[in-house]
């Protein structure tokens, strides 16, 4: 992953599927406001034409931080998996995040 995490910053991600098939992203960052929101696009390599938008929103809880999480516009035609591919990274974030504490 390269990540330049600023408005117009952008970044791209590769992931690896569990057949070994890889798949590129990019995108440029909308919004960025720090412990509240990040916006973003989100364009797969090969489809340069379709942006679809990330929002993230963070707010304060009383046992730590409840994340809102929108995908939209997305490509109607697309064959990835969206629900699986987040589910898994946010799996992974929760792991890394507990693993840190």
């Amino acid at each position: 992953a390269s990540l330049d995490v600023r408005i117009d910053g952008t970044f791209e991600v590769t992931f690896r599927n569990y057949d070994g098939s890889q798949f590129s992203c990019i995108g440029a960052y909308k919004e960025v406001e720090k412990y509240q929101r990040l916006v973003f696009t989100w364009t797969w390599k090969d489809r340069p034409e379709v942006k679809e938008l990330v929002t993230l929103v963070f707010q304060a809880e009383q046992n730590g931080t409840l994340m809102i999480f929108e995908h939209a516009n997305i490509d109607a035609s697309t064959t990835h998996n969206y629900e699986t591919g987040w589910k898994s990274t946010f799996d992974k974030l929760e792991r890394t995040l507990k693993a840190g504490s």
